[in-house]
């Protein structure tokens, strides 16, 4: 298996291992760089094939945490990827203002003479989770514990990853990354007369939405 042109480099990958991304195959890769095959093992995961249909499924999707926490005893910082699970719900929205343009003239009666795009305000990601005892929702996104909002001190990213229909999701992929996310709401809802499981929503502001392979 040949991995796709990546479109922009990945987050954290040095720049000299892009031509060796772009000509090698995964598994040659965990033979000649383990260390590659284990940076690319962020975003491949031991999936069942996607559904060949022509309709898309969710079958097809994941996302990825992407923290640059301090792992390492002297508070290096250093990338840390992983599923984020546990998810059933994920919801991505992006809003911008359109404005009408109006001029004085007979012919136009009363429409508009042009339309004018505006900036783009509304970038937002919200997840549903269930809350696990080892991994809390803020702790999957390498946040250590929120208390309050503003215990976030540092943004983090997330990735979207989608496989192809009729392979596994370690063969061909589509990602895309979301940098610069701050949390905008954290809540939990627990109810005494359902299944009893714990639910954690999150809502998310993005700086960059950009596609990396």
């Amino acid at each position: 298996m040949v991995l796709p042109d990546i479109r922009a480099p990945f987050v954290g990958i040095p720049t000299d291992l892009t031509a060796e991304l772009r000509s090698a195959g995964f598994n040659a890769l965990e033979k000649t760089s383990p260390v590659l095959a284990q940076l690319l093992g962020s975003v491949i995961q031991p999936h069942g094939a996607v559904p060949a249909t022509r309709t898309r499924t969710t079958h097809a999707f994941a996302l990825h945490a992407v923290s640059n926490l301090p792992t390492a005893a002297d508070g290096t910082l250093r990338f840390r990827r992983g599923m984020v699970g546990a998810v059933h719900v994920v919801n991505m929205q992006q809003t911008r203002t359109v404005d009408d343009v109006w001029e004085v003239d007979a012919y136009n009666a009363g429409l508009p003479a042009d339309v004018v795009p505006q900036a783009l305000t509304g970038r937002t990601l919200t997840v549903a989770r269930y809350d696990l005892w080892t991994n809390l929702m803020e702790q999957v996104f390498g946040q250590g514990e929120v208390i309050d909002l503003t215990d976030q001190a540092r943004p983090f990213a997330l990735r979207e990853v989608w496989g192809s229909p009729g392979q596994l999701l370690s063969g061909r992929r589509t990602i895309y990354e979301y940098t610069g996310c701050w949390f905008t709401s954290l809540g939990r809802n627990l109810s005494a007369d359902n299944n009893r499981i714990v639910n954690v929503d999150a809502q998310l502001v993005w700086t960059r939405r950009r596609r990396v392979l």
